[in-house]
């Protein structure tokens, strides 16, 4: 931590590095947002391959939800595998830089760039993404799973 002292001494410093954090949380926002349309994506694409599947299972007689729920299964292990991932280069990110500290030049008052890991957030965007996943995937989900199974065999 930061002492008082260092603070009152570059404010302009704290104050970009507080300007940093909020752009440091849209930028993983904004890293969610385009990782949900790529699941939507693989998910409707997926969806499109498997209608024929999808429609013989239809007709054994399994349930629309049961069906949605394959593929949204599918979503929540993409977005766990993914938030593993990125959640654990991060952290390790992160304590490389906080075991060795990046020297600041001299005009500064704060010898090396404060680094602190914020846990509550890390694990705020680590359990956002499989939710994120889930809705991203749902409306592909829901359409596949409710397509007639005589319309899809009969052109098959």
């Amino acid at each position: 931590r930061v002492g008082v002292e260092a603070r009152q001494q570059n404010p302009k410093l704290f104050s970009a590095m507080k300007l940093e954090l909020i752009g440091m949380v849209l930028l993983l926002s904004i890293f969610l947002l385009i990782a949900s349309f790529n699941i939507y994506g693989l998910i409707s694409l997926l969806s499109l391959e498997k209608v024929r599947e999808v429609a013989i299972l239809r007709c054994l007689g399994l349930s629309c939800r049961r069906i949605a729920g394959v593929f949204l299964l599918e979503a929540v292990l993409l977005g766990l595998v993914g938030a593993m991932i990125g959640g654990s280069i991060g952290l390790a990110t992160v304590w490389f830089f906080q075991k060795h500290p990046i020297p600041l030049p001299p005009s500064y008052y704060v010898e090396f760039l404060p680094l602190v890991l914020n846990l509550r957030q890390s694990i705020l965007f680590i359990a956002l993404a499989p939710v994120v996943a889930v809705i991203a995937a749902l409306y592909p989900a829901l359409q596949v799973s409710r397509g007639s199974p005589v319309e899809v065999l009969r052109y098959e």
